[in-house]
């Protein structure tokens, strides 16, 4: 297996995460299924300070959009010509799909799936939303029944082009309309994630749904769901930013073809990233079909959510950690349960957190790590109880037993001992709770596959 590769926000035309609605999708179609790297196109809607007339539009990429004096009856991609420059306050947030329906813009208004508004003060840019040669090709235009009070910078974007330095890690993307999406594994499980990142939750835009699923032939449609909507409403919610607006957040992605994590620097706790992951686990148990899990955010609202990405647990009948989700059991029957990630409990003082207690270096001289093992059990479901079993282990992550202090974000560290020849980048700080010093060690050498 090759080693994984790792995506970063500060990467030249990497795509840009914010709290507004189709930016994860943008940034998983990247980093999942097309590569980046190639400079996106631009464009300039101007204004000559005066309001546009009602009926007046606009068509940016694949959609147009009419202003309206009154948005009562009219339909989607209306926007309300408001007072004083207000109209081009509304028009970005039609484009980015982030004001008040049936106020700003008529309610049905999506995303624009073609291209994002950075600004709302003229002249307003427009960005393609995928780098490359194919944004000079998105449409930029407006039509006036008398006097125009706007005008673009021509009738495409321009701009586009250069190679993608960046590639993919050749996930595909069989349904979706924007901004939803689902993606599969190439190799592995080959199991599908479902993203949802029209803002349906109490967090809006700051946030994306996300479920599993063993088998689908349309979005939202499929079988083996996990988590079922009876056990998280919201499923395995990925946290992009604490505010609703274009704020650019950092993010670094881990990939292969069987298993993503993505870490957001949200901006809801400074320095601490969200953590989610789907894609395979190493099993233990030998041609095992249903080696997938899902593992983010439990609940959704305008602050941050519990995460219980950076806790660890331990082996008890009752036990569970929130958004943490396999697609079944050991046994392969029933339905989606819950699972427990266990380090090393007895290097971290107790705490319920991916932290240790071990001086650094050990005695020895040497690094020590724990993998994160996953625990589930003969009864399934919302809670682990009956026999408990140790299933697998993470792919990639690992506890690091040493204090929280010792290190600081994006060290890489030479394992040894057992882990000789291996490298780890160290992941600092993980949100498990405003007060948590959570982290650990993203493997930057391959990761180990089941059999």
């Amino acid at each position: 297996m090759p080693a994984p590769a790792i995506y970063r926000s500060t990467d030249t035309n990497a795509p840009v995460l914010f709290g507004l609605s189709g930016s994860l999708i943008s940034l998983l179609d990247a980093i999942l299924v097309n590569g980046y790297g190639s400079a996106f196109a631009t464009g300039i809607i101007t204004n000559d300070g005066t309001a546009p007339s009602d009926g007046d539009t606009v068509t940016v990429g694949s959609i147009t959009y009419t202003f309206r004096t009154s948005l009562t009856a009219q339909p989607a991609y209306t926007v309300a010509i408001g007072s004083g420059g207000g109209w081009t306050v509304n028009l970005q947030a039609a484009i980015n799909a982030n004001g008040a329906v049936g106020t700003t813009f008529t309610a049905g208004t999506l995303a624009n799936p073609d291209v994002w508004c950075s600004s709302n003060v003229s002249p307003m840019p427009i960005n393609a939303r995928k780098g490359g040669a194919a944004g000079n090709s998105i449409a930029l235009s407006r039509a006036s029944a008398g006097t125009p009070h706007f005008s673009v910078s021509g009738a495409t974007l321009t701009g586009g082009g250069g190679s993608d330095t960046k590639a993919s890690v050749g996930w595909t993307k069989p349904f979706g309309t924007f901004p939803q999406a689902v993606y599969r594994q190439p190799a592995g499980s080959r199991f599908y994630l479902q993203v949802d990142d029209s803002g349906p939750g109490a967090g809006a835009s700051r946030e994306a749904r996300n479920f599993g699923f063993e088998s689908m032939t349309a979005y939202n449609v499929g079988t083996g769901q996990f988590p079922t909507v009876a056990q998280s409403a919201s499923g395995s919610v990925i946290r992009k930013s604490s505010t609703l607006d274009n704020t650019a957040r950092p993010w670094i992605a881990f990939a292969d073809d069987r298993t993503l994590y993505l870490f957001t620097l949200s901006g809801d706790v400074a320095s601490h990233y969200h953590g989610f992951s789907f894609g395979d686990f190493y099993s233990f148990i030998a041609g095992d079909a249903y080696k997938c899990l899902i593992m983010g955010g439990s609940n959704e609202g305008t602050s941050a959510g519990t995460s219980a990405f950076g806790a660890i647990g331990t082996m008890l009948s009752g036990a569970g950690q929130t958004g943490h989700w396999l697609a079944r059991n050991y046994s392969g029957f029933g339905a989606s349960t819950i699972f427990v990630k266990l380090g090393d409990y007895s290097l971290t003082a107790t705490t319920a957190y991916m932290v240790g207690t071990v001086g650094f270096p050990n005695s020895d001289g040497g690094i020590y790590f724990a993998p994160l093992r996953i625990t589930d059990a003969a009864n399934a479901g919302s809670s682990l109880s009956g026999n408990m079993y140790l299933r697998g282990r993470l792919r990639g992550l690992m506890h690091i037993c040493h204090p929280w202090t010792t290190f600081v974000d994006g060290d890489i560290l030479n394992g040894s001992g057992a882990y000789a020849g291996r490298t780890f980048q160290v992941i600092k700080t993980l949100q498990s709770s405003a007060t948590s010093s959570a982290f650990g060690a993203m493997e930057t050498t391959a990761w180990e596959v089941s059999a």
